[in-house]
Formats: structure tokens, C-alpha cells, sequence
């Protein structure tokens, strides 16, 4: 969504997670599948042709559409799958060819959840990814892969090499490249820009010009990193940016 956000959000390995309140978007598209769904109020999801008001949606990858709130009060959950994450893959039986009225079909099993419920952002995406595919999403990261990912964050923003992080956790890096992929269902160099977007989001948030940012978090210039922004999510990093400052403030 391109609209302003007033709430919280998160960034992990193959999705963004947004909560709050937003503003009407343009028609866009994005290689992201996103689902989206009304915590108060209602959505009003829009394709190529026809309007719909609905309380969630389920957005293909590539899809053109547009997302606005039905009112003032509508609060909304949006999770921005990687269209390389197992659970894209699973979700993805709906195409971009296919219109509002299918987003809409597909995105039926979660309209009556009480969201509420959860106590954390992460407890609410993780209820509606189960719950429209049908299984967990994603099993408790082995020992090994936690501590790979936890190497991986402080040994940004340099230069970091598949070959240097497997030693490390003691593996071969075609065994460490396969635990990436079985589970988060996201490459390794994919995993590492995606880990590279948050700590260049963080130096912006901190004060950095967007520029610095980049280069502080490895990133060859502000377009690099803006694009690979626009890739997971199809919004700039000061929009997302503007969004934890706006729900700083509100807080």
C-alpha cells in the first residue's frame, strides 16, 4: 500500500507486516503477494475495472489494484508475502489475471477471525497465514539456523559470503544454502538483501539520509536500496519509514 500509515510494523525473511490505519492508493502492482484485512471498519479493493467493499483480500503477485479505506475508522493487517517464500507458493493458486471478486473469494476464510485476540503482531500474521493455508506456516527455525541468522546480523553491513557464514555454524555452504531455502523458502542472497533493507530502514529511522543509509548497509547507492524496497513490498523505504515515525508519534 502506497497511502499514509499510522501503526506498527515488521520485517523478517520473505515478508513485511503492516498494522494500522492508511490512506487510498493508486493503482500499482508488486512482485509481493499481499493479503490484507480489516481489523475495524472495511477494505474497498479495487482491480483494473471494478470496486468491491470487503472485510479482507487477497492480492496475487503482479496484480494491479488499488486498496482504500471504507472510512475513518478502518484499521487494517497487511502482510507482504516474497513471492519465493513457501508460503507465497502455497497461496498463489489465484493469478494476476484474476480480478477483485476472487481476491476476495480467496481471503473468505480469515474475514470472521477476532484478530483481537492475539497479543502480538506477529501472533496475528502468523493466525492468518494458517488459517487460509491451511497448515502452520512455518516451523520453529533449527538451532543452526537461528544461529546463522543471528552471525549474519552482526557481521552486516559487510560484504558477507555463503562460504564464510557455513564454516561458521559448521556446515558446507550447499547445506546451509538448502536450510535457507527448506525453511524460510527464501534464497540466500534474497535473505541477505531482505536483512540488508532492515538495517538500511533502521539508519534512516535513526536519522541518515536515505543515501547514507544505502552505503552504511552495503547497498551500492539509494537506488539500490529502493528497489529492493519496491521488490518486497512496492513502496520506497520512506514510506515505511514514515510509518514507524508517524506511530512513534501517535505512541
Amino acid at each position: 500500500m502506497t497511502g499514509e500509515w499510522v501503526g506498527d510494523w515488521r520485517l523478517g525473511p520473505g515478508r513485511l507486516v503492516l498494522a494500522g490505519s492508511f490512506g487510498s492508493t493508486s493503482l500499482h502492482q508488486h512482485p509481493a503477494l499481499q493479503i490484507t484485512v480489516a481489523l475495524t471498519g472495511a477494505l474497498i479493493a479495487t482491480d483494473a475495472d471494478e470496486s468491491r467493499t470487503c472485510r479482507a483480500v487477497l492480492i496475487p503477485s503482479g496484480a494491479r489494484h488499488t486498496l482504500s479505506p471504507a472510512d475513518a475508522t478502518t484499521r487494517a493487517l497487511s502482510i507482504y508475502l516474497h513471492p519465493a517464500t513457501v508460503e507465497a507458493h502455497r497461496l498463489a493458486a489465484t493469478t494476476a489475471e484474476s480480478g477483485v471478486d476472487e481476491w476476495i473469494s480467496r481471503a473468505e476464510p480469515v474475514t470472521d477471525l477476532d484478530l483481537g485476540d492475539a497479543d502480538s503482531l506477529d501472533a496475528m500474521t502468523e493466525t492468518v497465514l494458517t488459517t487460509l493455508s491451511g497448515q502452520p506456516t512455518r516451523a520453529a527455525a533449527s538451532p543452526t539456523l537461528r544461529d546463522a541468522f543471528d552471525l549474519l546480523t552482526v557481521l552486516l553491513p559487510g560484504k558477507l559470503y555463503l562460504r564464510d557464514l557455513a564454516g561458521a555454524v559448521a556446515l558446507s555452504p550447499s547445506s546451509l544454502s538448502r536450510l535457507f531455502a527448506t525453511e524460510t523458502g527464501v534464497s540466500f542472497p534474497t535473505t541477505v538483501r531482505l536483512a540488508r533493507l532492515l538495517h538500511a530502514m533502521r539508519e534512516i529511522d535513526a536519522g541518515r539520509t536515505i543515501t547514507d543509509a544505502a552505503h552504511t548497509a552495503g547497498f551500492t547507492d539509494s537506488a539500490h536500496v529502493t528497489r529492493v524496497c519496491r521488490e518486497m513490498t512496492g513502496v520506497p523505504p520512506s514510506v515505511l519509514i514514515g510509518t514507524a515515525r508517524q506511530s512513534a508519534a501517535v505512541d
